[in-house]
């Protein structure tokens, strides 16, 4: 009795390991393999070259005269500066243009130079959080950054924060610095999620207490009356150099 009962169990189980979820037999399953990514030339678009920032370390290297080899600093003026040429702006440029404008110049007092610039240290970026937020200051940046992240790492929002007009200054150091007004309680709420813009480095997100109404005027205000206490309180060292190079275009274009 008992041999029978334990038969019918085993031919259960053998027949419920066998079938598949259509109800059909099956030989064993097999996990689907995630395809590897495939560049195809003129098909796949190819991914931006990397621009060269603050406080990257660039390597120099000269294949026929080795004793000019250099690493560098980009310092917080977005030069370097290189034996017998002196010093030349290279942030925003990409490691392909710096290596064709540092060959030329090379070209002028050495004979067929080989040269090759390479990044070989990126500085770490961070974007800056201030207004009506818990923790206001910087906020390092490891890869993808949105502003709502941007503000869930200072803290979340404070009690008084204005959601609907929260806004993000950019600059690269070499243009005119933009502006662009948010609204991230469309976000919350999930009714609009474009709002929630991805932030480069150095981006200024500013949370304010009440809406905004002519942005134009609000950005005077900001950069004359409010940026520069902030600025003092929460920037310090290496990175103070840097935002205030950036920041500093403003002043220039704002009339």
């Amino acid at each position: 009795m008992y041999r029978k009962i334990l038969s019918l169990i085993l031919i259960s189980l053998a027949i419920f390991l066998n079938i598949g979820c259509g109800g059909k037999p099956s030989k064993g399953v097999r996990l689907p393999k995630n395809p590897k990514p495939i560049y195809v030339p003129g098909v796949t678009p190819a991914l931006p070259e990397y621009r060269i920032g603050f406080g990257d370390v660039l390597g120099i290297k000269f294949f026929y005269d080795p004793e000019l080899n250099e690493e560098l600093l980009v310092r917080s003026d977005g030069r370097i500066t290189l034996p017998r040429l002196g010093d030349f702006v290279v942030v925003g440029l990409t490691p392909t243009q710096v290596d064709s404008i540092v060959t030329e110049k090379y070209s002028e007092i050495l004979k067929n130079p080989d040269i090759t610039v390479q990044v070989r240290e990126s500085a770490r970026e961070v974007v800056y959080v201030f207004g009506e937020v818990r923790s206001p200051g910087p906020i390092e940046m490891n890869g993808r950054l949105t502003a709502l992240q941007a503000i869930a790492s200072a803290g979340g929002f404070n009690l008084i924060a204005e959601q609907s007009s929260v806004i993000v200054f950019h600059s690269n150091g070499l243009d005119r610095p933009t502006a662009q007004r948010i609204n991230l309680s469309r976000v919350l709420d999930r009714k609009n999620l474009s709002e929630n813009i991805v932030l480069s480095g150095y981006d200024i997100v500013y949370v304010p207490k009440t809406f905004i109404g002519k942005l134009n005027i609000f950005i005077n205000q900001f950069f004359t009356n409010i940026f520069p206490p902030l600025f003092n309180s929460y920037i310090q060292g290496y990175n103070a150099y840097r935002i205030e190079d950036r920041y500093d275009y403003y002043m220039r274009f704002r009339d």
